[in-house]
């Protein structure tokens, strides 16, 4: 796989490979951002029952609180927000690039590049919220395959199943 940014889109395997890194790129951000998300959401939790004053003046500057405490809590949820904003950009290129050979390519090579023949007459907005809402049920761990695999079972689900390559 090529992991640098030169590809040649007028071959098909390199438009596929290009996609792939681009389908993986977002789901190791939207599982570091689901992962940041939810131990935010904890520390938050349990800082403001445990630590109310450091949870306080994270938000208020006249209220003193434990600085260390206080400066975690405000680096995470900036980390956490950072994360949120890679996983949105991401989908939004990849879903980008999968619409364009949705919209562009002939049947032969959509099955080449997505393994289907997918139709898709909404906007990229439309298919982002879909996916987004969906993608939690497809998330199978880190590796490659089963991150790729997560992505196209999702795609199937949002866009509608098209051709089998099969």
């Amino acid at each position: 796989m090529n992991y640098t940014t030169e590809y040649d889109f007028r071959k098909t395997e390199e438009v596929k490979e290009y996609i792939e890194i681009l389908m993986l790129r977002f789901m190791s951000y939207y599982q570091y951002w689901t992962t940041l998300d939810d131990l935010l959401e904890i520390f938050d939790a349990k800082m403001y029952c445990f630590d109310t004053d450091s949870y306080r003046s994270a938000f208020n500057f006249d209220i003193e609180g434990d600085d260390e405490a206080s400066e975690a809590f405000t680096n995470l949820r900036t980390t956490t927000l950072n994360f949120s904003n890679l996983t949105d950009s991401s989908i939004r290129k990849v879903l980008t690039e999968i619409i364009k050979v949705i919209k562009n390519d002939n049947k032969e090579k959509k099955i080449a590049i997505l393994g289907k023949d997918y139709v898709w007459d909404g906007t990229i907005e439309e298919l982002e919220n879909i996916f987004l809402e969906s993608i939690n049920e497809y998330i199978g761990g880190f590796h490659k395959e089963s991150c790729i695999r997560g992505f196209k079972e999702c795609l199937d689900d949002c866009v509608g199943t098209g051709t089998d390559m099969d």
